[in-house]
């Protein structure tokens, strides 16, 4: 990458999965509306799940379509959280809440597959928004640096901003968003540091937040940002 670009998907997801794991995931749901008849399918890209009459079997790729459509949502999601079937292999994480099932899928473009139904006993919306909330988180951090403040700076920073904003999204990783961060691993090179509290939520909220405020305070150039113990950060550019 050329100093003064912003990063591009590729870099964003590669840095962000490697070092913290941070979303945003695609998200869909199914919204069972009666019994689902046997034979029938979801599908999400080349995963499958078919419909039974009966009890599903784990490893089977099934799920159990009698019953209430509350037991039924259930039994879909306890069928794609199941270890021994495929959709679990494929990084699906499922929750039911009543007649809907709640789906996050993978991160990036690669979760935005296409999640069918063969019944309308299935309502399927999604998979969907991982790549266009990537494409978003970048074109924040291209709006909020100035290219003339920060210089060779800006495609650090534009990663640790949008790496921000990317765990506040929906399907965002819960775990690791807040606290400090106290080191930066790139392979066998480590950096230990003391970060003080921000001031500044909008910035402080995360860890890629505080790595954030940490540039900041170096390059003494960040446009608004109020630093530890309220004072401004650097010049208004």
């Amino acid at each position: 990458m050329a100093a003064n670009e912003i990063a591009t998907i590729a870099e964003l997801i590669a840095l962000v999965e490697d070092a913290a794991g941070v979303g945003p995931r695609a998200v869909g749901t199914v919204t069972i509306g009666g019994t689902v008849p046997a034979t029938s399918t979801l599908k999400l890209g080349a995963l499958t799940l078919t419909s039974v009459a009966v009890a599903r079997t784990p490893g089977a790729n099934n799920f159990n379509g009698s019953g209430t459509t509350t037991a039924i949502a259930a039994d879909i999601a306890a069928a794609i959280s199941d270890s021994q079937n495929a959709w679990a292999a494929g990084g699906v994480t499922a929750s039911a809440s009543g007649a809907v099932v709640s789906l996050i899928g993978n991160r990036g473009s690669a979760g935005d597959v296409a999640l069918v139904s063969s019944d309308a006993s299935m309502v399927v919306d999604g998979m969907s928004g991982g790549d266009a909330w990537i494409v978003h988180a970048l074109g924040f951090a291209d709006a909020f640096l100035d290219a003339s403040c920060w210089g060779a700076f800006r495609n650090m920073a534009s990663i640790y901003v949008a790496a921000h904003f990317l765990t506040q999204v929906p399907g965002g990783l819960a775990s690791g968003a807040s606290g400090s961060t106290t080191s930066v691993n790139i392979g066998a090179i480590s950096k230990s540091f003391a970060v003080a509290t921000p001031t500044d939520s909008r910035f402080g909220s995360s860890s890629w937040g505080r790595l954030y405020l940490s540039l900041a305070e170096n390059i003494l150039c960040a446009p608004g940002i109020v630093g530890a113990g309220g004072t401004p950060l650097g010049l208004v550019c």
